[in-house]
C-alpha cells in the first residue's frame, strides 16, 4: 500500500498527494484539495473500522469457553498487538 501521509526533517505530518501536487504545480487549487480531503477522509474511515472489527473480534474471542485454553490465546495476543501498533 502506498503512504499516504510522510513527515518532513522537522517530523511534521504531510500529505503525499499535497506534496507531489505542490512539486508539480507550486499551487494547490480548492478543487484538488477537497479530493485530497476526501481521499484521506475515505482512508481514515477504513482504519477506523478495522480497529473496531479487531476489538469485537477480540471480545468475541475472550467470550468462548475455550479461551485462554487453546490456540486463540495467541490470537488475542496478535490482535492486541496490532491495536497497539494502530494507537501509536
Amino acid at each position: 500500500m502506498e503512504r499516504l501521509t510522510n513527515y518532513d526533517r522537522d517530523g511534521n505530518v504531510y500529505s503525499c498527494e499535497e506534496e507531489r501536487l505542490l512539486n508539480v504545480n507550486k499551487i494547490i487549487g480548492k478543487e484538488d484539495m477537497y479530493k485530497i480531503m476526501m481521499h484521506l477522509t475515505e482512508k481514515l474511515a477504513e482504519y477506523e473500522n478495522m480497529h473496531e472489527k479487531i476489538i469485537k473480534r477480540i471480545e468475541e474471542i475472550k467470550a468462548t469457553s475455550y479461551y485462554p485454553h487453546n490456540f486463540t490465546g495467541q490470537m488475542v495476543e496478535d490482535l492486541e498487538w496490532v491495536l497497539r501498533q494502530l494507537q501509536t
